[in-house]
């Protein structure tokens, strides 16, 4: 993710470098980049083949998409983005993107707590705080979307768009109609990269800390150069991205990067903490902690609700997976093949990290079993 993560950064930064001019360069056709099927937002609805000056400026001024065939040719890298730097699962992907569970962030960054930290506290106040600031973005994104179908006499469904094209195209046409639209268009695209900017921070740390934690006498001691080269390492991976057809790969790695492995990725966790571990033992520690016991509804849930109802999804959602990539770009065969090992590389980390474990442990398996009986 901190690949792609990187690229999209970039196209944000380079919308807040052009946003630095008396007139927004998407608001009109008589740029360079534009085609003779531009037209003004105002004006699509005669013409449907038409498409928005600001269209044109995210997929051929910043894009430049039109320069590449897809994955088979995408081009040289573009050098001003490399220095810049299914309903159910969806929903469930997006919930664990929110608030954390199962990236590592949370685990990293609470390990810096005191033992006494209350986390119960911690834990409500988030997911309460999450689920109004996603209420309210919800009112904030559907009225955009809404003034934007009245502006250009189309229903919502013509006029939404998802993923980047919703923050890169219909967002900026909104900025356009606006008074002061360069202001609120600079303030947007700060937003945008100080947001895209937080969560890299959080998943590197994330990775950073889980590794030195592991290997402290070998990456611990050497931090700094061990970080050098984890990001010189990601930046030259992220490299194809910035390519003129590097948007393909943007979308492949985001669909079949998270997706399903951060499904099964929590399912293990939570199984692991309420089904191996125990629950009881997991109460037990957060009594010693902030010192009181969780209620039953939480212990109900750990135990029973939720990691059934994640592996259902991740169940339903792999038994009824097709081509993830239903765009309009036809992907090559081989491209939805290194999708799927794309997939499995996440998920296949559990059991090899497992079998290495019991591999450096020293005692068979009944004797590790008994030792933890005997712990408890």
């Amino acid at each position: 993710m901190g690949m792609y993560y990187n690229t999209i950064i970039g196209w944000a930064l380079y919308y807040l470098i052009a946003s630095f001019q008396s007139e927004l360069p998407w608001t009109k056709c008589t740029n360079e980049w534009n085609t003779p099927n531009c037209r003004p937002v105002t004006e699509l609805l005669p013409n449907i083949t038409a498409s928005s000056p600001a269209r044109e400026f995210f997929e051929r001024e910043v894009l430049e998409q039109y320069k590449s065939d897809g994955l088979n040719r995408m081009g040289p890298i573009k050098p001003a983005l490399a220095l810049s730097q299914e309903y159910r699962k969806d929903a469930a992907s997006q919930i664990f993107f929110s608030l954390g569970p199962g990236f590592g962030t949370l685990l990293a960054l609470s390990s810096y707590n005191k033992f006494n930290n209350n986390c119960y506290r911690d834990a409500i106040l988030t997911s309460s705080i999450n689920c109004l600031t996603s209420f309210l973005a919800g009112f904030v994104i559907f009225s955009v979307l809404g003034y934007m179908a009245h502006v250009q006499h189309k229903s919502i469904e013509q006029v939404g768009l998802e993923g980047p094209g919703l923050v890169f195209i219909v967002y900026p046409e909104a900025i356009a109609t606006m008074s002061g639209s360069v202001f609120w268009s600079i303030i947007f695209f700060l937003m945008l990269i100080t947001l895209g900017l937080d969560s890299t921070f959080g998943g590197l740390e994330a990775m950073i800390t889980a590794l030195c934690d592991e290997y402290p006498k070998f990456l611990g001691r050497h931090r700094e150069t061990f970080v050098a080269a984890l990001l010189f390492g990601i930046y030259i991976c992220a490299l194809p991205t910035t390519t003129y057809g590097g948007v393909y790969l943007v979308n492949m790695l985001n669909i079949y990067g998270p997706g399903l492995a951060i499904l099964f990725v929590v399912f293990v966790e939570a199984a692991g903490v309420c089904w191996i571990y125990g629950t009881d033992n997991f109460a037990r520690d957060i009594e010693k902690m902030i010192g009181h016991r969780p209620g039953l509804f939480w212990r109900i849930c750990w135990k029973y609700i939720s990691p059934v109802f994640i592996l259902i999804i991740f169940v339903f959602s792999l038994l009824s997976h097709e081509q993830m990539l239903g765009t309009e770009y036809a992907y090559p065969e081989w491209s939805l093949q290194v999708g799927y090992i794309l997939t499995a590389s996440s998920i296949i980390c559990i059991p090899l990290y497992i079998i290495y474990k019991f591999a450096i442990t020293p005692g068979n398996l009944v004797q590790m079993f008994l030792g933890r009986k005997l712990d408890k």
